[in-house]
């Protein structure tokens, strides 16, 4: 029997990850984080998937509906530690909604998440054709992932207030967005990958301790001052016409 999903997508090779097509030994370990409250507290997913059978026809629909979807396995064990892909969610082609779930595990590398960001995105611009893409993160609950993503060229886009809902839960957004440009800038930069090292990026943050968190506090800081400017100006101006 053939191990493979019937789509098969070549394989991206980084640091310390591969990204890969999944095959059927990934689905018990899917189901399992699906089933798992912390991993997916801010996923937005049926429960429908949360069998290994069911997660298998899943992939599949999502392949066939043409969504390019990896696995991200540890190039020395071969052990899956995440899952990322690209999806297209408006009428251009040339855009797409990135999604990344890494499930919390003692065989998942530090910054793998990262390392799998920057793979896929320049995967994207460079084979896909794409031209931006796009992500969501519940804020605060993902700022640290909001925070890094400004690494690898990601940066935030807007902050949508309670835009987020799970159970009888609302929760702030906050949308990034990758740009052609950007990351072929920054790819440039870094001798043709987008990720530029575990060791640089654990450099960067030893010297520049703040400096992310800073970046997104100013950001929200000023989405929320604008915001509040305009639906002053909105009530003023409904004011004077009673």
């Amino acid at each position: 029997m053939n191990n493979k999903t019937p789509q098969t997508m070549e394989e991206i090779v980084g640091e310390r990850l591969r990204l890969r097509t999944p095959i059927e030994s990934d689905f018990n370990w899917w189901a399992g984080w699906l089933r798992d409250p912390k991993t997916t507290r801010y996923l937005d997913h049926s429960d429908e998937h949360h069998t290994a059978a069911n997660q298998h026809v899943w992939v599949k629909k999502a392949l066939a509906m043409g969504r390019v979807l990896f696995v991200a396995e540890r190039l020395d064990t071969s052990a899956p530690v995440g899952v990322c892909s690209i999806s297209t969610v408006t009428a251009d082609p040339l855009s797409g909604h990135a999604s990344f779930v890494f499930p919390a595990s003692s065989a998942r590398p530090r910054f793998a998440a990262l390392e799998a960001r920057a793979l896929l995105t320049h995967y994207a611009f460079t084979s896909l054709g794409k031209n931006q893409l796009e992500s969501g993160q519940v804020f605060p609950g993902n700022r640290r992932w909001t925070e890094l993503q400004q690494l690898v060229g990601w940066f935030p886009e807007s902050l949508r207030p309670l835009s987020w809902q799970k159970g009888g839960h609302f929760y702030d957004g906050i949308r990034t967005i990758a740009h052609h440009t950007t990351v072929a800038e920054l790819a440039h930069q870094r001798l043709g990958s987008l990720w530029p090292g575990l060791a640089a990026i654990e450099e960067f943050l030893e010297s520049n301790p703040g400096a992310l968190e800073k970046s997104i506090d100013d950001f929200v800081a000023d989405q929320r001052t604008a915001r509040a400017r305009i639906q002053a100006l909105v009530s003023q101006a409904q004011a004077s016409r009673w």
